[in-house]
């Protein structure tokens, strides 16, 4: 292939390759240049990207151009990596289309300067304009002065204002985090690469990614070598364990941690040198790690009694797959991605099957619709897990039999992957009678709601038509619906048992016989504190000064630079909540906090390490838009000098997760328990107070507070407040 000289591809084939390729960020920019570098063979690699001035710089040691290649590059169509369609299918570069400098020449000034080994000068090419010599006063310079190029990309974006301006919004840390995932794509398939990436930012340079190239390791050493190079101890080296499986023609080699990491951001597979991003079949990994409880192996005790949080939900991983080459694997994103595998049929059953083998060596027990669904025409599988763990001794080879089906995943066919799994609906039992039924037993029956929000026990704010949480208790037949104005008009009869308090709803237009319910007092009451407490502490956040609410510190955080990028991105929003974060000398991890809430303070003592989780926790709900941030809420002016007209709710949905168990535990251990003997009078003012929340039908830990247990069937003409004295208990 290197051989082959500059040229241009013949209209019939450029028109098959033909993409709707677009440079949209300077990320994408960067990434291909660096491509070009690979495929041109260079073993050293310097970046460099100037945000202030929007220009990108990249040098390399590589073949390098002559002259008369030189004045080719940048024109449509014009490769040197294949001459006929045939050759994609041996083709091991990452560009082929001739396509890349052509689109970058439309959106800023190009200019290279290149030397081949055998040429006594460099020519330089800018684009657009025609090629000169090097002058001597010219900045640009070549990385290795016998061969090389070097691309310089100046005022990018000139020619698409309103692109540059919304990418001049994006946060830095985006940025750097496309690079690095670039970088380590790179060093998964060339080890040697030495590589440096530099960015300046508002005149400060800062290095993000650097490789000196890997000694002879094993391939599971280097892999986990090369990840921590690019993205730092996201988990210990000694939690990511090496996996291989081979089927056929296909093979499989990687890792994968035992303990995850709170974002989905380091997941990673690589076929034949490509980015694979089948976003369902990604969808159906972790769902599998999620069936089978992965995340309690990352759960921190917190020092409050009672008190766990997972902060690490999604394995991290890096999956390397070797196959048969496939042109339309190849030509069906220009990004170089692959969303649409040709023989995904085979390879991903096998990946699968690799995850549930993992799963199963550590101690899960995994459980998915796809198991469900099994055709007959199957294969196969040997799966070897060789773990790596601290005796010198290899560890033992796990064979898994299992059945895989074929079916093509894409084709429209019954592949488990595109199916979702039938959510089990919760019917409470209403029945049709004349006494109590046993309160406590149909209490026991009710699931905790499964959706996040709703768990921690706060009414989530959404957009108009987005589906926002209903403070109403749906029943199984339509004209059964309890909500808080029902609530509030109900007839209180007594307590029961000193655990329930006994109520009961009068017909209405929209249900025409009466009915019981039972109302959990500890969860009532403990409904009316929560919101009491989180109402009172937004209020302080917004109406007083950071030194009433905060205690000073001096607490170093040791974390990686991408992590002190994201949480420096949201510095804004952890000093609402009253963290002060900064670097402690410029650009020197780690982070040092300088205050923290009190509130936190009093709970979590010296524990620095849950400390840092609960952060990163909070810092990625932001990024993924699980967390609503605070400057978005503070836009619309909730604030008021009156606490009874504080609107605290509009809060709620960017109250960090840690923050919530701290006030669910306070408000379960203030809350009236069972065996609390409450008179009549009491009932009705817990009631009344249940009555005024926002979301009063469920308990702190997302658990209903109220059950309906009977409907009141037939006629009476005298009125229900006559036959209270028939329900008192002595």
């Amino acid at each position: 292939m290197s051989a082959l000289k500059i040229h241009m591809l013949e209209e019939s084939i450029s028109h098959r390759l033909r993409s709707q390729l677009s440079i949209l960020s300077v990320g994408a920019a960067v990434r291909e240049l660096m491509q070009n570098s690979v495929d041109a063979r260079c073993e050293r690699l310097e970046v460099a990207v100037d945000l202030d001035r929007w220009s990108v710089c990249v040098r390399d040691d590589g073949e390098g151009l002559t002259r008369e290649e030189l004045l080719k590059v940048g024109q449509r169509h014009y490769t040197s990596k294949l001459r006929r369609l045939e050759d994609l299918k041996t083709t091991e570069t990452y560009g082929f289309r001739g396509e890349g400098l052509y689109m970058l020449s439309t959106i800023c000034r190009l200019l290279l300067l290149s030397r081949r080994a055998d040429q006594k000068h460099a020519a330089l090419h800018c684009l657009p304009a025609a090629d000169s010599e090097l002058r001597d006063d010219s900045g640009i310079r070549l990385l290795d002065s016998a061969h090389g190029t070097t691309v310089v990309l100046e005022d990018l974006f000139y020619s698409l204002p309103i692109r540059r301006r919304m990418m001049s919004r994006t946060p830095a840390y985006k940025l750097y985090e496309e690079i690095r995932a670039d970088v380590l794509q790179l060093l998964v398939f060339c080890p040697a690469l030495q590589v440096s990436v530099l960015v300046i930012k508002n005149n400060q340079e800062k290095e993000i990614v650097r490789s000196e190239g890997l000694p002879q390791l094993s391939f599971p050493d280097t892999m986990v070598a090369m990840f921590m190079r690019c993205f730092g101890p996201i988990v210990a080296a000694k939690d990511l364990k090496y996996v291989s499986a081979k089927y056929q023609d296909i093979e499989v080699q990687g890792f994968i941690s035992v303990v995850g990491a709170p974002t989905k951001d380091y997941q990673f597979i690589y076929v034949n040198k490509r980015r694979y991003e089948d976003k369902r079949f990604l969808l159906a990994l972790n769902k599998l790690f999620r069936s089978a409880k992965y995340s309690e192996n990352n759960t921190l005790a917190a020092p409050t009694r009672g008190a766990l949080q997972a902060y690490g939900g999604y394995p991290v991983y890096l999956l390397v797959c070797k196959g048969p080459s496939s042109v339309s694997d190849l030509l069906q994103n220009p990004s170089k991605a692959i969303e649409s595998l040709e023989y995904g049929r085979v390879l991903q059953p096998l990946l699968y099957q690799v995850a549930k083998s993992f799963l199963r060596y550590h101690g899960h027990v995994a459980t998915s619709s796809l198991d469900k669904k099994i055709p007959r025409n199957s294969l196969q599988l040997q799966l070897s897990l060789p773990i790596q763990g601290e005796t010198e001794h290899a560890a033992p080879e796990i064979s898994l039999h299992s059945r895989i089906g074929t079916r093509h995943v894409l084709d429209g066919g019954s592949n488990p992957v595109d199916q979702h799994p039938k959510r089990k609906k919760y019917n409470p039992p209403v029945t049709s009678m004349n006494s109590l039924t046993d309160a406590t037993a149909i209490f026991e029956q009710v699931p905790k709601i499964g959706t996040r929000n709703i768990s921690v026990g706060l009414p989530v704010q959404k957009a108009a038509g987005s589906g926002s949480i209903s403070a109403s208790l749906a029943l199984p037949d339509e004209h059964l619906r309890i909500d808080s104005i029902e609530l509030n008009e109900c007839v209180v009869i007594n307590q029961v048992d000193n655990k329930f308090i006994l109520l009961k709803f009068e017909p209405s237009q929209t249900r025409g016989t009466p009915l019981l319910l039972v109302l959990d007092q500890h969860a009532a009451d403990e409904r009316v504190k929560l919101e009491s407490y989180v109402r009172d502490y937004l209020f302080m956040l917004c109406t007083t000064q950071p030194s009433l609410y905060t205690t000073p510190c001096s607490i170093p955080m040791d974390v990686t630079h991408a992590e002190a990028d994201l949480l420096l991105h949201y510095q804004r929003d952890l000093e609402f909540w009253g963290f002060q974060l900064c670097y402690k000398d410029e650009y020197n991890i780690p982070l040092c906090l300088r205050a923290i809430p009190t509130l936190v303070d009093a709970k979590i003592k010296n524990d620095i390490e849950y400390l840092k989780r609960a952060l990163l926790e909070y810092a990625y709900d932001l990024k993924s838009s699980t967390k609503s941030k605070i400057s978005s809420i503070e836009a619309e002016g909730h604030v008021t000098e009156y606490l009874d007209k504080f609107p605290w709710w509009k809060y709620a949905n960017a109250i960090p997760n840690f923050f919530l168990e701290i006030f669910n535990s306070k408000a379960c251990r203030s809350a009236i328990m069972f065996g609390d003997k409450l008179n009549r009078d009491e009932c009705i003012f817990l009631v009344r107070q249940l009555s005024s929340c926002n979301m009063p039908l469920r308990c702190a830990h997302g658990r209903p507070s109220v059950i309906p247990i009977a409907e009141l069937k037939g006629s009476c003409s005298m009125p229900f407040e006559s036959y209270i004295e028939d329900y008192t208990i002595n």
